[in-house]
């Protein structure tokens, strides 16, 4: 046993990488395509999102928290695109925010970039809230009076309430959907706080990792 793993160790890398290319030239030539399985949690959240009433004539919009750091970017960058390009796919009016320094540029980079794909305009389809560094009291004071909460957009410093997606927006009772992307631990703060206040439905899709 000993002599093979010495062997093995020996063995010169470049034959490894030879197995590894005719195994997976092999694949693709006699592989079978597979047909991806769609996760409970996955339908739940694209069924909530086509369910939620937040076009332009629903007078409501969606909300969307972007809380997470470039270091869970793989997972979580890819959960927000897919989110947004689905929000904007099916004309759902969100707005973004984050609590985490690097999630508000990641999350405002990834909708400008998807909504100047499809032809969405700020301020009228989407809009950035923008940098939340007291979550607690923000919770709080949306329940209430979002444009208290958050006086100006984060992209052009204007009134909040003078954006056409703004107008009617006064509370999270004008809010059809709550969702979020994040590994932080604020969604029970969100259900805390948020939820039995105003009964937005919200739609937890949190990637969680273990340290």
């Amino acid at each position: 046993m000993d002599k093979f793993l010495q062997g093995m160790l020996a063995l010169d890398r470049r034959w490894i990488y030879l197995v590894l290319i005719v195994v997976f030239i092999t694949t693709l030539i006699l592989g079978r395509p597979v047909n991806p399985v769609i996760l409970p949690p996955v339908q739940q959240l694209y069924d909530a999102v086509n369910q939620a009433p937040a076009g332009e004539k629903d007078g409501k919009i969606i909300i969307v928290a972007v809380d997470f750091e470039a270091g869970s970017l793989g997972e979580n960058g890819n959960q927000a695109r897919v989110l947004l390009r689905h929000l904007l796919l099916a004309h759902k009016r969100f707005a973004i925010y984050s609590i985490a320094p690097q999630g508000t540029k990641i999350g405002h980079a990834l909708a400008e970039n998807i909504a100047r794909q499809y032809g969405r305009a700020y301020g009228t389809d989407w809009i950035d809230f923008g940098y939340v560094n007291m979550p607690f009291a923000f919770y709080k004071t949306i329940i209430s009076d979002i444009p208290q909460a958050i006086p100006v957009d984060a992209l052009l410093q204007k009134p909040i309430g003078s954006f056409p997606i703004m107008k009617g927006i006064k509370s999270t009772k004008d809010v059809s959907l709550f969702v979020e992307v994040t590994t932080y631990g604020v969604l029970d703060d969100v259900i805390a706080i948020v939820q039995p206040a105003t009964k937005p439905r919200l739609a937890p899709y949190q990637q969680k990792r273990s340290f």
